[in-house]
């Protein structure tokens, strides 16, 4: 919701939101009451990765089930997308060579022009680009595509919750661990790439089709 503002988000989200069999309704917080608070865990320092969170705070096995279904579109089924957020970029990393293993289709998908104008700044080679024009259709590509690669973003919370085999790019310190430690335990379609060599999980196998 950061460039797309809370009100224009919530309308372009609302319908598949409530296409969801477990979402009854759905509005923009307004006073009203509620059960379950997804940012109380906030408050509490002893957890520190999202895995510990989920489990402990709200008894969820984190990434465990599928937990959001979009409109099919199988235009991507063959094809690596990458995503980057401007803000927790990792300057450091040789996308060439990290993607160059591939023979796969590459593109570079965003709804935000801003982030595709930076991101080429960290790349030395031409890379397919489409700006969709909306969340939705953004989102289904990533459901159906071969492969995503992206930074701590909204496109990679939709790669995980569609399932879509993922590779995360952590920022190059230790500040984005926690967001990914445990996922190891969960499936071999989750991993994630720090440096031009350190790959963890059973990532390399999507570089070799």
């Amino acid at each position: 919701i950061f460039h797309h503002g809370l009100q224009n988000t919530y309308n372009e989200i609302k319908e598949i939101v409530l296409a969801q069999p477990y979402v009854e309704s759905f509005e923009i917080y307004d006073n009203q009451d509620y059960e379950i608070d997804l940012s109380s865990w906030r408050s509490r320092s002893c957890y520190n990765t999202w895995h510990h969170i989920f489990s402990s705070v709200y008894g969820v096995n984190w990434g465990n089930t599928k937990w959001i279904t979009l409109p099919q579109n199988d235009t991507f089924k063959d094809c690596i997308l990458i995503s980057h957020s401007c803000k927790r970029k990792n300057s450091k990393l040789d996308y060439k060579k990290f993607l160059k293993q591939s023979t796969k289709r590459i593109v570079f998908v965003t709804t935000n022009i801003k982030e595709w104008e930076e991101f080429k700044l960290l790349i030395d080679f031409e890379c397919e680009v489409i700006v969709f024009d909306s969340l939705i259709k953004l989102w289904s590509a990533i459901q159906g595509c071969f492969l995503f690669i992206g930074n701590l973003s909204s496109p990679l919370a939709v790669a995980y919750a569609c399932h879509t085999p993922t590779i995360a790019i952590l920022t190059c310190g230790p500040y984005d661990d926690e967001h990914f430690m445990g996922l190891e335990k969960i499936s071999d379609r989750y991993g994630w790439y720090r440096s031009n060599s350190q790959f963890t999980n059973n990532v390399p196998e999507y570089f070799q089709l």
